[in-house]
């Protein structure tokens, strides 16, 4: 019997994805605009100390309606997210958009989106955990190059803004380090180096893309993954997910972020997620590496969704082949 390939399930309509775009790059005095295009905020003083470190940094800041929104889990209805993200695109004095947090609801937004005219207004749009559904299926629709880096309620140290101005502001090729604490280790699963198409993100959220026409093709495509908070049962059942879709035969590469508090209430029962990444990845012939700084830790990287990377598993090191943004 014939194995049936991934873009045998997307793609039916044999629609060829638009060509990649770049945002300008930002600058100290552009305008940020913070937008909530998922989950609810807990407590408003969160935006607010937010808005304030970023006016430090030297940007002026517009603070959405969605912020200070909520219906249940989401930071307002579908119609408030999706339609203030789309006024965001097209005002001409937003420079960049940043999600406020992560949680859930992006999935609900993905079809109430205008991919073409986020095409005619390319700017940095960044977040990551719940917005890995957004800032993919952005750059899959519309080509533009899209940011998983950190939200509103991350913390924005010297390390994370190291990363951030590099390759937002810089527009340098940046070069992917491993983090230098003890638990910031690399291990190689499978050696080598590839080059190839960054996508990306929350690996519970990216499987929930499978068949749907939002999910970046896998071929030519560099993977990264990170999770929080997931049983080691569930991990493994969306490992199979991805396999069984036919989505990690056609990569390049695969770059493992950090998997916090991913651990068994049962501890009889338990299976280590290297175990995991080995019984998945090891086997199919592309360098794989794990423990790069991505995630749901307080140093991260920003990482371009859509741009050309090499990355290097012997070293746990990934490197920009072209700035992500236009200088």
């Amino acid at each position: 019997m014939a194995v049936i390939g991934f873009s045998s399930f997307i793609n039916l309509e044999e629609k060829q994805r638009p060509s990649t775009i770049k945002a300008p790059a930002l600058k100290r005095g552009d305008l940020i605009a913070v937008t909530s295009p998922a989950g609810a905020l807990r407590d408003a003083e969160t935006a607010h100390e937010f808005k304030k470190k970023l006016e430090d940094l030297g940007f002026r800041v517009k603070m959405g309606e969605s912020v200070f929104s909520k219906e249940g889990y989401l930071a307002g209805s579908d119609d408030l997210r999706s339609r203030e993200l789309m006024q965001l695109i097209t005002d001409k004095n937003v420079n960049a958009i940043v999600a406020m947090k992560g949680g859930y609801g992006c999935a609900r937004i993905l079809d109430k989106i205008d991919y073409d005219i986020i095409r005619q207004h390319p700017k940095i749009i960044m977040g990551f955990s719940d917005i890995t559904s957004l800032i993919n299926a952005i750059y899959e629709k519309s080509g533009l190059i899209c940011f998983h880096g950190p939200v509103g309620n991350s913390s924005w140290g010297d390390f994370t803004m190291k990363y951030v101005e590099s390759v937002l502001m810089e527009a340098h090729s940046t070069h992917y380090y491993p983090g230098k604490k003890a638990e910031d280790q690399i291990r190689t699963i499978s050696p080598g180096e590839a080059d190839g198409i960054l996508v990306g993100g929350n690996l519970s959220v990216f499987c929930s893309m499978i068949g749907t026409p939002y999910l970046p093709d896998p071929n030519g495509k560099i993977l990264f993954l990170e999770e929080v908070k997931e049983e080691p049962f569930r991990i493994d059942r969306m490992l199979a997910q991805l396999k069984l879709s036919g989505y990690l035969q056609s990569l390049k590469g695969i770059v493992i972020g950090k998997f916090r508090d991913c651990v068994a209430e049962e501890k009889e029962f338990e299976i280590k997620t290297e175990v995991l990444f080995d019984t998945y990845f090891k086997s199919l012939g592309i360098p794989v590496y794990s423990g790069a700084m991505i995630g749901h830790i307080s140093d991260k990287y920003t990482l371009p969704i859509g741009a050309k990377v090499r990355m290097n598993a012997n070293k746990g090191e990934m490197q920009l082949l072209e700035p992500a943004v236009l200088k």
